[in-house]
Parts: structure tokens; sequence; C-alpha cells
């Protein structure tokens, strides 16, 4: 039976595919999407060096703002392609990442050129971030891009940001107290677990008479060297009193003659 062919439609379907898996290119759309993996790799932003300029939005799904922002990024990236790479960052997976860069909220717009990572303050339209992207960023003060963080910090950020989306409660407030009391029996129950298995794996002695007899001769030889100093500071005071009767009675014959 012939081996079936496939389509060259459908080839290319795979090729792109492909090509999207490798460099984290979403499916659909051409905004790329950036890691703590990816992100040095791709954009090279600390070096300054071959991929071009890169647009990254950095954002939190539940941001009403970002969800307003989608589909305008969506069209940034298809307008601009081939002449500004058009990303995006999701800081409630990339914690370490985004705490790199010290963000304010959501979403922040960040242009990183040639080493250099400049804030855009414009408007949200698809005019004002195109202009933006293909060149305005230029005129506009920037800075070095920072380094990665030490790896405390990255697991600092990301603890803060597991607690920021735990959801228990509709209210606010009781939410914030059952993420107390979750943390703070996480902090205690460890420690009463392990005070609870030395009490019983801690070794007693096997014979606790010969404890009880050890005891004894350590308080005879305690008591035996508090007498030996007792002595000590006694035979100076006899002495004393020897030498002053002496003297005594030399005083009273001299007086006599």
């Amino acid at each position: 039976m012939p081996a079936k062919r496939l389509s060259p439609s459908l080839l290319l379907a795979l090729v792109v595919v492909v090509c999207a898996a490798a460099t984290g290119v979403a499916a659909e759309g051409n905004v790329i999407d950036l890691t703590e993996e990816n992100f040095e790799h791709l954009t090279q932003a600390s070096t300054g060096a071959t991929t071009g300029n890169w647009f990254v939005k950095f954002y939190a799904p539940w941001c009403g703002h970002c969800k307003h922002l989608a589909p305008v990024w969506e069209e940034l990236a298809t307008s601009v392609k081939g002449e500004v790479n058009v990303a995006k960052v999701d800081c409630t997976k990339q914690a370490g990442l985004c705490s790199r860069f010290s963000l304010q909220g959501y979403p922040t717009l960040r242009m990183f050129s040639l080493g250099r990572m400049y804030d855009y303050k414009g408007g949200r339209s698809l005019e004002d971030l195109s202009k933006y992207a293909l060149g305005d960023f230029k005129t506009e003060s920037s800075v070095e891009v920072p380094l990665s963080p030490p790896f405390f910090s990255v697991l600092l950020s990301k603890f803060e940001n597991y607690v920021n989306n735990i959801h228990w409660h509709s209210d606010p407030l009781v939410n914030a107290g059952l993420i107390g009391f979750a943390l703070a029996g996480a902090l205690i129950v460890p420690f009463a677990l392990i005070a609870v298995i030395l009490a019983f794996v801690w070794p007693v002695s096997p014979d606790p008479a010969a404890d009880k007899e050890a005891m004894e001769k350590l308080q005879q030889a305690v008591a035996a060297a508090a007498k030996d100093v007792g002595a000590t500071i006694e035979k100076p005071s006899s002495t004393g009193a020897k030498a002053a009767e002496a003297s005594a009675a030399a005083a009273e014959t001299k007086k006599g003659k």
C-alpha cells in the first residue's frame, strides 16, 4: 500500500507550529511569550546584541487595563512585525523576572534597545504605540537594563506572588485572615512535630540506678571541694589569731618589768 503524502498546506502548518514552540511565539498572533528561561536568550537585553529592539508588556491576567490593552497589543505586533519584536510577560507566572524590573503596576510597557531600557508613558492607541516602537522611544530618557536579581530575591518574589494570588474568600479581610492563620500554622507545626519526635526518640539511660550513683558521687565530690576551700580560708584566720595572742603576751611581760 503506497504511503500517503502530506499536503503542502498541512506541512507548512506543522512547520509554523514547531517554530512557534521553539521560539516561544504563541500559536495565535505575533506576540512573543517571554519567560524566566527564555527572556535573556531571546531579547539579549543586558548585552544589547543582535536580536533587535523589544517592546515588552508586563501584565497580570486579572488586570482590567491589561485585558483592554490585549487586542491592541496583538495589532501592534502584527503592524511592526519584522521591525520590532513585540512581547509579553505574565507576572503571575514569572514573578522572578518581573521583580528584576521593579514594576509599580500593570500593565507596564518597556522598550529594550542596545542594552538600555525605556519606560513607556504614552497613550494606549495603536498609533501611539507604533510611533513609539518604531523610533520615538529614542527621544525619551533611559536606564541600563538591570541584571538578574539574587536567588533569594527571586525566591521571595515568587513567594509574595503566590500569596497575592491566594483567594480563599471573596472578602479581602477574611481572605487575609485565613492566609495569616495558614502561614502561622506552617511555621508552628514543623517545630511542634520536631519537639514530639525528640520527646519519643531522645535516648533514655538503660540503667537509672547507675545514673543515681553517678549523681551522688558528683555531689560528694562537690561537697569535699567546698570543705577544702573552707579549711583553706580558716587557716590564715587561725594563724592571725595566734600571732595576736603572742603579741599581747609580749606586751604584758614588758609592762610588768
